[in-house]
């Protein structure tokens, strides 16, 4: 088999141009529908990032299917709720009571804070629990 070699030569002061209708319709082109830009750009010969760079310089963008709704909704804000209230679904007419609290030490230097008002069954057992992790 032999071969030969080629040399080819560009004239690298010399690029190619296109008329601004030609660029017109490939824009168009990619932004049909179903379009797909790198198809449309093998079938005119053309690189994709040179299709993206005309559809800049026309100033247009693709609009998705998805994004066709709009991504905002008018809102109302009106006075601020307490978090715990809106997820309770009631409104407190006065603030809660706060609950006092009552702090035990025990052994190994741990401290068990629980509601003052404990169930003296559960405070027992509680308290149980905790003496056997010693």
């Amino acid at each position: 088999m032999a071969f030969r070699r080629m040399e080819l030569s560009r004239d690298e002061t010399h690029r190619r141009s296109w008329p601004t209708s030609f660029k017109e319709e490939v824009v168009l082109a990619s932004l049909a529908p179903d379009a797909n830009v790198s198809s449309i750009a093998r079938e005119h010969d053309l690189d994709v990032s040179l299709v993206y760079k005309w559809r800049r310089r026309f100033g247009v963008k693709k609009v998705d299917e998805k994004q066709s709704v709009a991504p905002f909704i008018p809102v109302a804000i009106g006075a601020v709720a307490d978090t715990k209230e809106v997820l309770a679904g009631e409104r407190p007419s006065s603030p809660r009571p706060r609950r006092s609290r009552v702090s035990i030490d025990v052994s190994g230097g741990r401290t068990i804070r629980v509601a003052s008002d404990i169930d003296p069954e559960v405070l027992a057992r509680l308290l149980d629990v905790v003496d056997r992790q010693r």
